[in-house]
């Protein structure tokens, strides 16, 4: 017994603790810095990640990449803690190793701080991990020992997934795909909402396929193998394939970018996947799937998107993200909204500095109103306005907009208005999500409405029909108020110039049940409303061409309208006697 506790005792290797292998002491920047400072201290300690404190108490992480960036955007002025990391892990001092290699690994952690009485003792950087590793490789199980991570985990096989959740067809498709691109020699993945959509079990049959190589020269080689045909754009390196059967996708280079001012377009070079999947606006948009034969299902994340698929949390990749493209905190709150998740407390601080900075004002117009069209096409615009105005972004559409008890009424009214309309299955087109625009316009008096048009570059075939609805559907509904016990053809008269989203708008607006009802029965009854007479009729009744001709089918059609007029005969009557009153010689 005492050999065997001695040889215990000898075999027995100390656990490593953070305090262990963490370099101290840590530089750090006070909170009043600037980026610029931040740049300063970097270059002149040789660091890459610096702590952002009060008084030693840790607020943040800034990384010399986001540093670099802010600068080369002429932002080295701002404070530092508008773009310092508010979401990381922390340590302390006598965290075991493995929690700490863990951490590192499962979040993607380059820098861990080591906190002790909420003050930065201690960073463990990637390079310090590594030296602890390499010390006690022979006394570490062999990866085949080690239990798999669940979470945020790398090279993921989601082979049984996919067969379990696309239809047959598709699943043929990729795999061809991927065959065709063994054969050209080129990896290739399926990327974006298609592989979030999987992930979560959303219906999406939309393939975003990105290749390490010339995409155009593969959407070529398919087309070339199966038929169809495809459109390419050489500037960006993409091409959509048209399938004979009608199937498509959508295929592009690998790419990276980079935005020459704040708010830009961006440029975009020939990149790998990892630099494809940094340009992306969020997390759960950065997963790609591999279709080369070889791995076929492998999940690619980098960034954590499955983490945050599983926390439903919206997060951006970067801190400059926001002012590199600020329509992402449309297209974050969108998500939010669509999906029921959460933007992250960083991110949502994010969008609050770009808001500060002022630089929506800075984007094209066109952008803002491409997405305010995807906000008005999901299903609960009504929530997804007010969680902008939480943000202070309203403004941005145009200054003199709020959100408050007339927009908020406008919107649900409309959505109860659309519902309605989908029901009726009436089979009329209609651009509906038109109607939430209507709504904006109503709230803007002639001359700030046009403002809005111009500043969003709204296309000339829509802001008509919003001029129109403003002003021709207002005096139609006041008539309605005035005069409940309007005729059918009255009605007619006054909604048949108006197209169909003003209709829903106007019946969404309207004050009283019986405008209502007036545009309900103009949708369900009187715009279809035909005499059975036509005009080869009338000229065989006798009716000579001339001014007459519109005044007798005119007064057919009121008088059908009004329930005057049933059958053929009592048309042909009602003509005959309007030929004896406008012609009484014959």
């Amino acid at each position: 017994v005492e050999r065997l506790r001695v040889a215990v005792t000898n075999s027995l290797q100390k656990v490593k603790l953070a305090r262990d292998i963490m370099t101290s002491p840590v530089i750090t920047i006070p909170q009043t810095a600037t980026m610029a400072d931040a740049g300063e201290a970097m270059t002149r300690y040789g660091v890459n990640v610096l702590p952002v404190v009060q008084t030693r108490k840790l607020k943040g992480l800034v990384t010399r990449e986001v540093v670099q960036r802010a600068i080369h955007h002429e932002l080295g002025g701002r404070p530092v803690t508008e773009f310092m990391y508010t979401d990381y892990r922390t340590v302390a001092p006598d965290t075991p190793f493995r929690s700490v290699e863990e951490i590192m690994i499962r979040h993607t952690q380059r820098f861990l701080p080591v906190i002790e009485d909420e003050r930065v003792i201690g960073a463990i950087t990637r390079t310090d991990l590594l030296r602890a590793l390499h010390e006690n490789l022979e006394q570490r199980p062999s990866l085949e020992e080690l239990e798999p991570i669940r979470d945020g985990e790398f090279g993921r096989k989601l082979l049984n997934m996919m067969q379990e959740r696309l239809p047959k067809e598709t699943m043929a498709l990729l795999r061809e795909i991927g065959q065709i691109a063994d054969d050209a020699g080129m990896p290739v993945f399926v990327v974006g909402g298609f592989v979030r959509d999987l992930l979560v079990g959303t219906p999406n049959l939309d393939l975003d396929i990105v290749v390490e190589g010339q995409g155009i020269q593969f959407a070529k080689i398919f087309t070339e193998k199966h038929g169809g045909r495809m459109r390419s754009h050489q500037k960006f390196g993409t091409a959509v394939v048209m399938m004979p059967d009608g199937t498509k996708f959508d295929v592009a280079s690998a790419r990276t970018e980079f935005y020459e001012y704040p708010a830009a377009l961006p440029t975009v070079e020939m990149g790998s996947i990892k630099k494809d999947l940094y340009r992306r606006d969020f997390t759960i948009n950065a997963l790609a799937i591999k279709l080369n034969s070889h791995n076929f299902g492998e999940l690619i994340d980098f960034f954590g998107g499955q983490r945050d698929l599983k926390e439903k949390t919206i997060r951006v990749l970067h801190n400059l993200s926001l002012v590199e493209d600020p329509t992402r905190a449309y297209r974050a709150i969108r998500f939010e909204v669509r999906m029921g998740f959460t933007i992250s407390r960083h991110t949502q601080n994010l969008i609050k500095n770009a808001a500060k900075m002022e630089l929506f004002h800075r984007l094209a117009g066109s952008r803002v109103y491409t997405e305010l069209v995807l906000i008005f096409k999901e299903t609960q615009p009504l929530d997804t306005m007010r969680r902008l105005d939480d943000f202070g972004l309203i403004r941005f559409i145009h200054p003199k907009l709020k959100f408050g008890r007339d927009m908020e009424s406008y919107y649900k009214n409309i959505g109860e208005t659309l519902a309605w309309f989908r029901l009726t299955f009436l089979n009329i087109e209609a651009d509906t999500w038109l109607t939430y625009f209507m709504a904006l316009a109503d709230l803007l008096p002639d001359s700030d409405l046009d403002d809005m048009i111009k500043r969003l570059s709204i296309p000339e075939r829509y802001s008509k029909r919003i001029m129109l609805a403003k002003r021709e559907g207002n005096t139609a509904l006041s008539v309605f108020y005035k005069n409940p016990e309007l005729s059918p053809y009255s009605v007619y008269q006054k909604l048949k110039i108006m197209p169909v989203e003003a209709l829903l708008f106007m019946m969404a607006k309207a004050r009283t049940e019986q405008a209502k009802k007036n545009i309900s029965l103009y949708l369900t009854q009187y715009r279809e409303t035909e005499a059975i007479l036509k005009g080869k009729d009338l000229m065989a009744l006798g009716l000579r061409a001339g001014p007459g001709y519109k005044q007798v089918l005119e007064g057919l059609l009121e008088a059908k309208m009004d329930g005057l007029l049933e059958t053929r005969e009592d048309e042909e009557r009602f003509v005959k006697r309007r030929i004896a009153e406008i012609q009484p010689n014959d």
